[in-house]
């Protein structure tokens, strides 16, 4: 999907598929870490690196 950022509709519909897929990678793998029994840093600290991972993202800083 091209990016075109004069135009309002596109610009936000890209900023929401970046967004859903970066929490879809997200909650998998909070999930596949609960599954391994790996996991051994509490739901807020991964709550807040998913945070900062979004809010480093290229995507996210075009908006």
């Amino acid at each position: 999907m091209p990016y075109y950022p004069h135009s309002a509709p596109i610009k936000y519909l890209y900023l929401l598929r970046s967004l859903s897929v970066s929490i879809y990678v997200l909650y998998r793998r909070n999930l596949l870490l609960q599954l391994r029994n790996y996991n051994q840093k509490t739901p807020d600290l991964l709550w807040m690196e998913g945070v900062v991972s979004l809010a480093s993202r290229p995507s996210f800083l075009l908006a």
